[in-house]
Formats: C-alpha cells, sequence, structure tokens
C-alpha cells in the first residue's frame, strides 16, 4: 500500500537538500574518493579499490575472497577482476582453502607487504591532511559518530530487507551501539561537540566550492 502523500502548497518555498546529513555525507564522500584516487594513482600506480583491496588482505594476513568483497564493498566480478590484476604484478597470492576447496585464501606476497607497509603510511598522511582542522577531541567525536551512523544504516537496511515499506518511516528510539576505545579510552559523544563538528565540516565544503 502506497503511503498517502501530504497536500502540497505550491506558492511555498522549496526546500534544499544541502542542509541534510545524507546530502553532505555523498557530498564529502565524492570529494574523498576523488581526491583519493588521484593520490594513490601518482604515488603507487594503483587505483582505489586496489589499494583497499591489498589493505585489507594485508590486516587479516590470511583471508577469503567473500571476506575481502564485503570489506570493500565491491561486487564478487569486480574484485576478481582487481585480485587477477595485483596477483599478476605479484602482490597478492591465492592458496586453497583447507575448509572449503570452492573458496580461495588471499595473502600478500613479500613484494605485496612491502606494498602494504608504504600504503598505509601513505593513508595516515592523507588522513592527517584531512583531519587536521579538528582538535583530538573533535577527531574521536566525529569517528563516533560515523560508527553510530554506520549501525543505524545497517538497522534500516535489515528493516528495509524483511519490508521495504520500513525503510523509510517514523523513526524509532534510538539504541547506541557500544563503541570500540580509541587510545585505551572510551569514545564519548558530546552533543555540542557534535553540532559543532557538523557546522565546521558543513562551512568546509561551502568554502571548497
Amino acid at each position: 500500500m502506497m503511503a498517502t502523500q501530504k497536500p502540497r502548497n505550491p506558492a511555498a518555498p522549496l526546500k534544499t537538500f544541502r542542509n541534510l546529513i545524507t546530502f553532505r555525507l555523498h557530498l564529502l564522500a565524492g570529494r574523498s574518493e576523488r581526491h583519493s584516487e588521484n593520490y594513490y594513482r601518482a604515488r603507487f600506480d594503483l587505483n582505489l579499490p586496489e589499494c583497499r583491496v591489498i589493505g585489507i588482505t594485508g590486516g587479516y594476513g590470511h583471508v577469503t575472497f567473500k571476506k575481502v568483497c564485503e570489506d570493500a564493498n565491491l561486487e564478487k566480478s569486480y574484485a576478481s577482476r582487481i585480485i587477477n590484476r595485483l596477483v599478476e604484478r605479484g602482490y597478492i597470492e591465492k592458496v586453497e582453502n583447507p575448509s572449503d576447496q570452492r573458496s580461495v585464501i588471499l595473502t600478500l606476497t613479500t613484494e605485496g607487504r612491502g606494498l602494504h607497509h608504504d600504503l598505509v603510511e601513505a593513508a595516515e598522511a592523507l588522513n592527517r591532511q584531512l583531519t587536521e582542522v579538528l582538535s583530538p577531541e573533535q577527531n574521536r567525536t566525529m569517528m563516533a559518530c560515523l560508527l553510530l551512523l554506520t549501525e543505524r544504516l545497517s538497522v534500516i537496511e535489515a528493516s528495509a530487507n524483511s519490508d521495504p515499506m520500513l525503510a523509510v518511516g517514523p523513526n524509532p528510539e534510538p539504541v547506541a551501539p557500544p563503541l570500540p576505545a580509541v587510545g585505551q579510552s572510551e569514545v564519548k559523544i558530546d552533543s555540542a561537540l557534535a553540532r559543532q563538528l557538523h557546522q565546521l565540516l558543513a562551512r568546509a565544503l561551502d568554502d571548497a566550492r
């Protein structure tokens, strides 16, 4: 059953998407993707998905193809092409999965491990460049907010899979998931800092246009 639409006033001013957090996140993510793509191509002759696959594989040590697809948010066919290219370049090798003959385990070669080390250093430098406008406390607050929003999207997607009409609807009582420790201390979200962070990001994005 379709949701009932409220009557519209043709003379009413139209609202803007620019103040929606989803719009801001998409804008920030798009610019971050473009900048990161150019950054890694110039330094390593690798595109961003290839760097992510190397980073994920190195982080686990040994990882299944399925897990790489999940963590990198890649379609299996596209991920397979990326991994084959990295195998051909000598960064990744495939080994048999002893627990499942239908799948393979991915691991980094010696050359791949050296590349992973360089990629981590480059990624940390890129992150410092982006977040230097934030104080340490603002940085922790931002990470905590991103974790909360990611968890919230997981809940929304699970609801939508069971009932598409629940994808967008009345907001239930929010339930905050447990947050990981940062720097050996628990992350606590300060609402004033969260608002300040949102305003800071909005101004930064406006200035960038």
